[in-house]
């Protein structure tokens, strides 16, 4: 049944806007007259046209993985009560909030309704729901045992949302302190300094190179901040758009890779993605290859990437996957040796899941010490910053007051 946004009035004249499930465009306005709602505006079928741009461009309208993670534990649990697919789904149209997911969710339950299956039907969504996502579900459909297959889904989603928001949550303070000094520093630049500057320019004294460094700064911020800003917002998306590209993704990795500790942080989240969701994909039946195949393609680093895609065509192969990733430096030692103990004792996702649970504590480690570190560091730099603000004023009014 396809979704229709309304705009209504209700029994106390106040305006009200939403979402209507129903079989047609008079089932909807029928429905809305039995809420005591009465139309402002036509309706608009939801997904389509207009409705669906605005939906794409709305600020938080794609979910995200706390969400995901709920409405599939919220899944797991209806069809686990013994409700069919059909009317589990239902539920969770009705209730969902999410203007884009519930649209989502309306699609794969008529696809469903139409003799599709559902990861076919979840495949139509690929924004919301990804080849893991699918994958794990099929695999889950065909084995008879999509309840666990979701539930492994949930908690893996759940694990990814805490490990984002710990990186979120170090990375802050950083940024926070970052915007905090520009927009001192711009302030100081294009209004105190210039003021400033005309008492020097007014003694007719030759001035220390400090100064002469701060005044061409302030000159050149006054006279050309349109400019300078609109280089600086162009510089910032076509560094976006370079680094999305193959070449500049190599350059991005080999730059993050040089930086030291930053790089082994990195390591420890690719790590710790790689660990979990090949977990949750062997526990939801997915075949080793394919779930090699699915990690790398999901994988945040080019060379992590290539190494599991040559793993995978090492196990189809016939050779483990020890093997395939004993000679790579991207995968420690420890690593290798927990994927030897699974493929030997035949508990492969257990080992996955041992790997992720220790490379995400080493994580949480490194953040840690990382933002201990920066703090002091942005101090530092601010603090350099400003004496040189403070050293080129003052010099030439030393010079003055020497005479």
């Amino acid at each position: 049944m396809p979704l229709y946004k309304y705009t209504a009035l209700n029994s106390n004249g106040k305006t009200i806007s939403g979402i209507i499930d129903a079989d047609d465009n008079g089932k909807a306005r029928s429905l809305l007259k039995e809420r005591g709602l009465f139309l402002t505006l036509p309706l608009m079928e939801s997904g389509t046209g207009e409705t669906q741009f605005l939906g794409r461009l709305r600020l938080g309208a794609r979910p995200g993985l706390k969400e995901l993670s709920s409405l599939t534990y919220q899944m797991r649990t209806l069809l686990s009560s013994g409700l069919p697919m059909v009317e589990a789904l239902t539920i969770l149209v009705d209730e969902e909030k999410n203007t884009r997911l519930r649209t989502a969710l309306a699609d794969v339950r008529d696809s469903i309704k139409d003799g599709g299956t559902i990861a076919a039907a979840l495949s139509k969504h690929p924004d919301i729901f990804n080849e893991m996502y699918v994958n794990l579900v099929e695999a889950g459909d065909i084995g008879g045992m999509l309840e666990n297959s979701l539930g492994y889904l949930s908690e893996h989603l759940e694990r990814q949302e805490r490990v984002l928001s710990r990186v979120r949550a170090a990375m802050t303070y950083p940024i926070f302190m970052t915007l905090i000094g520009l927009i001192i520093l711009s302030y100081l630049f294009t209004s105190v300094i210039p003021k400033v500057v005309t008492v020097f320019h007014s003694t007719g004294k030759a001035l220390p190179l400090p100064t002469i460094i701060l005044i061409g700064i302030s000159s050149l911020l006054s006279a050309y901040w349109p400019i300078s800003l609109v280089l600086t917002v162009v510089s910032l998306y076509w560094g976006y758009r370079f680094a999305k590209k193959d070449k500049g993704r190599r350059i991005v990795e080999g730059l993050l890779d040089s930086l030291p500790y930053i790089s082994a942080t990195l390591h420890s989240m690719y790590m710790v993605h790689f660990g979990r969701t090949m977990e949750a994909l062997l526990r939801g039946g997915v075949p080793l290859s394919n779930a090699l195949a699915i990690t790398g393609r999901a994988a945040g680093h080019g060379e992590i990437r290539r190494l599991l895609s040559n793993a995978e065509k090492a196990v189809l192969e016939g050779k483990t996957l020890t093997m395939a990733l004993k000679d790579s430096p991207y995968f420690p030692q420890s690593v290798v040796s927990l994927i030897r103990v699974g493929e030997t004792g035949g508990n492969l996702e257990e080992s996955f899941a041992r790997i992720g649970a220790a490379k995400e504590k080493e994580l949480d480690g490194r953040l840690d010490t990382l933002l201990t570190l920066l703090e002091p560091m942005m101090i530092l730099l601010m603090g350099v910053v400003v004496g040189f603000v403070v050293l080129a004023i003052l010099l030439p009014i030393f010079e003055m007051s020497s005479f």
